[in-house]
């Protein structure tokens, strides 16, 4: 099994493809999006819901 490759920050998350990639339904990567958000390792961006990864500190 390869490790997953990361988005690059700024790059856009899509549910539906992110839970098509790791073939589950969108609640759980919802979900996980959401606790990401809380982190602040995800950002979310006007329009509503446009969920992207933060770039980490360095």
């Amino acid at each position: 099994m390869t490790a997953p490759i990361l988005p690059a920050p700024g790059t856009r998350l899509v549910e539906l493809q992110l839970a098509r990639e790791f073939g589950v339904s969108q609640a759980p990567v919802r979900e996980a999006l959401r606790e990401r958000s809380s982190t602040r390792l995800v950002e979310s961006l006007p329009p509503a819901r446009n969920l992207r990864p933060r770039p980490l500190p360095g």
